[in-house]
């Protein structure tokens, strides 16, 4: 991972542990397209379980979450 995703990996780590959407979808806009998986899962791991389910129910969607658990 380059420096600069390095750097967005740890600010949206910040940005997830702090429940900061627009925070997180400014970073997220900023890294490129084929970087930003990667740097979402390696943040995603390192983030409370309560932040991670959190940050999946916002971004995905509640409903989306439930069904996910569900399945």
């Amino acid at each position: 991972m380059n420096s600069q995703n390095e750097l967005l990996k740890q600010q949206l780590i910040k940005a997830i542990s702090c429940q900061n959407l627009q925070e997180i979808q400014k970073i997220l806009t900023l890294a490129q397209l084929e970087d930003e998986t990667i740097i979402l899962k390696e943040a995603l791991v390192q983030v409370e379980y309560a932040n991670f389910v959190w940050f999946l129910q916002e971004y995905v969607g509640k409903e989306s979450y439930q069904q996910a658990v569900k399945d």
